[in-house]
């Protein structure tokens, strides 16, 4: 989803390459039918997978802002206001310009499906909606996870910078609680409730935010000598889950309780691996300069991509013809990453410029 785009002397590529990854498992979902071979044997909930990696990273790269930010605080060097009014309007200039720009054009192509719920996507309540409704709004279905993050941007300045440094990892882990609390309480409920709601995501960007932390101390080295450990454990304990779900009821209801929690720190191992330089097949994929392209300009490519859909059955339908799948699909993907870059280029860049005032 969202990128950090005006490049540092913090800014890691690296990083780029997993959110590629994560939007590529996104469109694996939506654009392989379900009847494909490949659905039919790697039966993983891939695109669910790809959005809490982007949950992990958001975490992580949103709570190290504000913990600098806080930092700068204490030495007196900015104070609470400003670090609050940049964050913001930084995020502001990210997110808004594309998110409003696809809602107008929606508006206009697809007014008949959209017109009673259009208030709820304005105001990031997708997720909200759709659990009211049980039920999607056709051709917006993934403004879920964005209505998540716009959320968490809205709570998680307010609760690291102004409260004593030392709670932060106390609130960082309540955080996991409440969202392992809030999917057993909502086992047997409706997915839209159990699976798409701030609460049911704390556990994914609390991970990202605890990361964050703990490489901001000095005895990281401690905790870097476990993750490997505890990203391997989270992997395994994720995928026997996942394969008894099925099979088992109540291997089912304890995997959607924690089966998140326990991805996560996978998902946490491998933002470890992309900070640091890494040698052999590992560091040649995650320095890979089309992977890296593709993650900056994922943003675009998860929020466009179900038009691109859309786009291509009405003129399939049109021409009254039906290719093979496998051309379907490559062309959608070329479609929607093609789409995304024009965007990056002539949209989102120009305006991203306008971040380095608020610093």
């Amino acid at each position: 989803m969202t990128t950090p785009q005006v490049l540092s002397k913090t800014y890691r590529p690296q990083l780029d390459t997993l959110r590629a990854i994560a939007v590529i498992a996104v469109l694996f979902v939506h654009f392989v039918p379900t009847d494909h071979f490949l659905k039919a044997h790697l039966s993983l909930p891939y695109g669910r997978l790809g959005v809490r990696l982007f949950f992990v990273l958001s975490g992580y790269l949103i709570s190290g802002i504000l913990l600098d930010g806080k930092r700068s605080i204490e030495v007196g060097r900015i104070s609470s206001f400003q670090v609050l009014k940049n964050f913001y309007i930084r995020r502001g200039l990210r997110i808004f310009p594309l998110y409003y720009a696809v809602l107008l054009i929606t508006s206009f192509t697809l007014w008949s499906s959209i017109q009673d719920t259009l208030i709820w996507h304005l105001c990031y309540c997708s997720n909200i909606l759709y659990m009211l409704q049980d039920d999607w709004v056709r051709h917006l279905p993934h403004l879920w996870s964005l209505a998540v993050e716009e959320q968490f941007y809205l709570i998680w300045p307010l609760a690291l910078l102004f409260s004593p440094k030392r709670w932060a990892p106390y609130f960082l882990l309540s955080m996991i609680a409440v969202a392992i609390t809030w999917r057993g309480y909502w086992v047997h409920g409706s997915g839209f409730t159990r699976e798409m709601q701030l609460f049911s995501n704390l556990d994914s960007l609390s991970i990202g935010g605890i990361l964050a932390f703990l490489q901001r101390q000095a005895n990281f080295s401690i905790f870097r000598k476990w993750m490997p450990v505890a990203g391997t454990a989270g992997c395994i304990t994720y995928l026997i889950g996942a394969f008894f779900a099925y099979r088992i009821s109540w291997i089912g209801d304890l995997h959607d309780i924690i089966g998140y929690t326990a991805i996560g720190l996978f998902f946490a191992w491998l933002i470890v691996n992309a900070t640091e330089r890494k040698e052999g097949v590992i560091g040649k994929v995650l320095d890979n300069p089309i992977l890296q392209y593709i993650g900056r300009i994922s943003y675009g490519i998860y929020l466009m991509h179900t038009f691109t859909h859309v786009i291509y059955t009405l003129i399939f339908q049109k021409l009254q013809i039906s290719p093979p799948v496998e051309f379907m699909i490559a062309t959608k993907t070329i479609a929607s990453i093609g789409i995304a870059a024009l965007s990056y280029s002539y949209l989102e860049k120009p305006i991203l410029r306008l971040k380095r005032h608020f610093a």
